[in-house]
């Protein structure tokens, strides 16, 4: 970032103090993955907690989608700048782990949950593909491309190189994208919707309580 921009955004949070904080999360498991690509998209039930606890030791307001719209459009102020929870693609630990900690401390959240995984059409590529690269030292693709994934640097490079590709096909579906690329190779751990996803009535017990809002991913 070059220094005027710098000076500009110093001086635009000067006359525009920020409102709030929208926390984007996506799991929360006991066990985080290998790969730091996964890794970051998952949080232990310990660390969320504790981040709860920080929040509300600090006096700032924890608030709902619904509350965030209002303090924008200036219906509704904090004393302090407020922090909102959303949690992306409805896994089953947002239900089993997160919920329960919300629940403890009477603190909203959002669950964005996309049509594809509610209607199990979807697929958890990105997991598959680091158990591909975890159980292998060396992938071909039909295009011909090489990867030597010996180390876990290696397969951590792999699986930017190659996420950054299946996501950056326009007008394909990513699903489809990776069949493509690894025709050949299976995931060992079969990471079934059912198993890692929400179910229907999952999102219908949590659309009951007033703390979490379900939104479209």
């Amino acid at each position: 970032m070059n220094l005027l921009l710098r000076i500009k955004r110093k001086f635009y949070k000067l006359f525009h103090p920020p409102l709030g904080e929208i926390l984007m999360l996506h799991r929360v498991i006991p066990e985080r993955s290998i790969l730091p690509a996964n890794r970051e998209l998952e949080v232990t039930p310990d660390f969320l907690e504790k981040t709860i606890q920080l929040y509300l030791a600090e006096g700032r307001p924890v608030v709902s989608l619904d509350e965030v719209h209002e303090i924008v459009k200036g219906k509704k102020k904090t004393d302090k700048p407020f922090v909102c929870f959303t949690f992306d693609d409805g896994y089953k630990d947002n239900y089993e782990f997160a919920y329960p900690i919300f629940k403890k401390y009477n603190c909203p959240f959002a669950i964005y949950v996309p049509s594809a995984f509610l209607e199990r059409k979807g697929k958890l590529w990105w997991y598959e593909l680091a158990d591909i690269l975890l159980n292998n030292t060396r992938i071909e693709l039909p295009d011909g491309a090489v990867y030597l994934i010996e180390t876990i640097a290696e397969k951590q490079n792999a699986f930017l190189e190659i996420r950054d590709r299946i996501s950056s096909e326009e007008g394909r579906n990513c699903y489809e994208t990776f069949n493509d690329l690894f025709p050949c190779y299976k995931s060992l751990s079969k990471y079934d919707l059912d198993k890692y996803i929400m179910s229907k009535e999952h999102i219908l017990s949590l659309s009951k309580d007033p703390l979490c809002i379900i939104a479209s991913h």
